[in-house]
């Protein structure tokens, strides 16, 4: 995974992994992570979810968006990250939210015991925009 982070900052994904590009947006109260797909060669071996959360933690920001709208489908391991960030965005009292997803990769994230609760938005408005805890 390759992270483009606004302070310039970069990281890889595992080898044999896709290769991701995370664009770091931030807003009053919450911070918001684009993954998009990227061809760089993998440099970091850590998880995407500790990238991920490591990004939150930098900025301070226990309200995490993360917009998947370049991203057709998701696979086990995308699955997987958003299972542990939502984990730990909500040990540490904050709320996570996704949008963005296909139509088949939402159905897929719903069909993920694990992340079927993961509360998914059309885009960042709307999940900014929402009452807490409500998803679509």
């Amino acid at each position: 995974m390759e992270v483009s982070r606004s302070d310039g900052a970069s990281c890889g994904d595992r080898p044999g992994r896709a290769a991701w590009a995370m664009t770091v947006d931030r807003g009053p109260d919450w911070v918001f992570l684009r993954l998009d797909p990227a061809a760089s060669p993998p440099e970091d071996d850590r998880p995407l979810a500790e990238r991920l959360w490591e990004v939150a933690q930098t900025h301070g920001a226990h309200r995490v968006v993360v917009e998947f709208d370049h991203i057709p489908s998701i696979d086990s391991s995308l699955i997987e990250a958003i299972t542990v960030l939502s984990l730990r965005v909500h040990d540490a009292g904050g709320l996570l939210r996704v949008c963005g997803l296909s139509e088949a990769a939402l159905t897929r994230l719903r069909s993920s015991v694990r992340a079927d609760q993961v509360p998914h938005f059309e885009s960042r408005f709307e999940a900014v925009g929402a009452k807490l805890g409500v998803g679509a």
